[in-house]
């Protein structure tokens, strides 16, 4: 597991001017499909012609949408002039989109992962026009082409850039293959971005499931042809199946299971465990490996070493409660139950920080928060660039990075007036997570309203000082 200390992240902001919907109240509607129309320029003002504009239905952080994902995603190009106009098809109401563009040699409008995003929702309503006007910044831009060891395309590879410094790591890209196995990637700064400890690398990964993990160390320093001709051979590996037992002997479904290799965190694999708690792994890497379970909701876990030499079709995982002596008091914060991070909790749920703020239970609406799939395990360590070791250091540093934001209701009225919407409250903050993708932190933006903030006013008082 790569953990990395966030002191510094290069922000990385794309301008976006949405004007409401319009349409012409002498013309009816003749079609039930919304159109979504505008021009796409770059920072100058010039025009982008062949740029790609893209929309994802119903709206959806479109950092995270790619060719594997079920959203409709209508497209369209724009002209020598930079003009587009794309149909939203098959809407019966007013709907919220999302909006994305790219060209080579532009950065995506929809930024990269660790600058939080940039706001690309749009309102369509059938029969009636949109306008959305878009500017790109300059960017490098690397494309290639993803194949077996036979070289057969392989569709759904995960490709996933960031930018790495001796002590950080930033998210710059998510995507995947398509059917043909092509990927590109738009996002790469002109010049590699500069954390507090220095310059960074632009590292890219290669993950699926069936294959053993491919890497580029730093694509910055590619030659140019071949930054646009990369041919990525995905070598197969050995198998790893059997079972997960908890303690009472009996089969535990839907669990995480993972094989790591003790410094080779890139060639990890996880996958959960089916109905009859059975698992298999597959292109694993000859060598050493741990494989681990953290089975969170039923607070036990599991872990085996092992040398993988050839394939292994019967490994038993047998699960231990975790030694938590004393149990963790929760406090309701923004609907999560959240619970100071201890190093008693820290060792029991196999993390890396001994400080921060736990969760518990992400509760029925995390997703209102608009910062990924929560879940329990998972824990604040860091609100805007100050680390935090409790909840009401969590809770305290939001109020500060609230506060702290001058002239705020003159800004959020100009926000309002031209989305028509109530503005939110956007505070940096940095969780540690593990997924069946990665272990390691994730850098996102809390969308959270005044009332949200008023909330954590009040509960301030209630919670206990360290």
């Amino acid at each position: 597991m790569r953990h990395v200390l966030l002191r510094a992240l290069v922000p990385l902001t794309l301008a976006m001017f949405l004007a409401p919907a319009t349409s012409s109240a002498a013309e009816p509607a003749a079609s039930s499909k919304a159109v979504i129309k505008g021009k796409v320029t770059d920072r100058t003002g010039q025009p982008i012609a062949e740029a790609v504009v893209r929309v994802a239905i119903p709206a959806a952080d479109m950092r995270f949408i790619d060719s594997s994902s079920r959203h409709q995603q209508p497209e369209t190009r724009t002209g020598p002039d930079g003009s587009y106009s794309l149909e939203v098809p098959g809407l019966t109401q007013p709907t919220k989109v999302s909006l994305d563009a790219m060209k080579p040699g532009y950065r995506r409008l929809v930024g990269t992962l660790m600058s939080g995003g940039d706001v690309t929702d749009l309102s369509v309503t059938p029969g009636k026009e949109a306008t959305a006007n878009l500017s790109l910044d300059p960017a490098q831009y690397f494309k290639g082409v993803v194949v077996d060891e036979e070289g057969h395309p392989i569709p759904g590879v995960r490709v996933s850039g960031s930018a790495d410094s001796a002590a950080a790591s930033g998210g710059i890209e998510r995507t995947a293959t398509n059917k043909d196995g092509a990927f590109e990637i738009f996002n790469y700064p002109i010049e590699p971005p500069v954390f507090a400890d220095g310059k960074t690398k632009g590292a890219v990964s290669f993950d699926h499931p069936d294959y053993i993990n491919h890497s580029i160390s730093d694509v910055y320093t590619l030659p140019p042809l071949e930054r646009i001709t990369l041919w990525i051979v995905l070598k197969s590996g050995f198998r790893l199946s059997g079972k997960v037992l908890d303690a009472a002997g009996k089969p535990v479904s839907k669990v995480m299971v993972r094989a790591l290799a003790p410094g080779d965190y890139e060639n990890r694999k996880a996958i959960l465990t089916d109905a009859a708690g059975q698992f298999e792994l597959i292109g694993l890497k000859p060598g050493a490996r741990q494989v681990t379970v953290f089975a969170n909701d039923i607070e036990q876990k599991g872990e085996v070493s092992l040398a993988v030499t050839k394939d292994v079709t019967d490994l038993v995982i047998k699960l231990k409660p975790m030694p938590i002596k004393t149990p963790p008091k929760t406090f309701d914060v923004l609907g999560m139950q959240l619970t100071d991070l201890t190093p008693e909790l820290s060792d029991a749920f196999g993390l890396h920080h001994k400080g921060g703020a736990l969760i518990m239970d992400p509760g029925s609406d995390s997703n209102r928060l608009k910062i990924g799939e929560l879940s329990k395990g998972y824990y604040f360590w860091l609100v805007g660039d100050s680390n935090i070791d409790s909840v009401r250091q969590f809770v305290e540093q939001i109020i500060k990075e609230a506060d702290r934001s001058a002239g705020r209701k003159a800004l959020d009225a100009v926000a309002e007036a031209v989305t028509g919407e109530p503005p939110c409250i956007r505070i940096r903050v940095v969780y540690a997570l593990s997924t069946l993708q990665f272990d390691g932190t994730n850098t996102q933006y809390l969308d959270l309203s005044q009332a949200d903030i008023d909330e954590l006013k009040k509960l301030l008082p209630t919670l206990p000082k360290p």
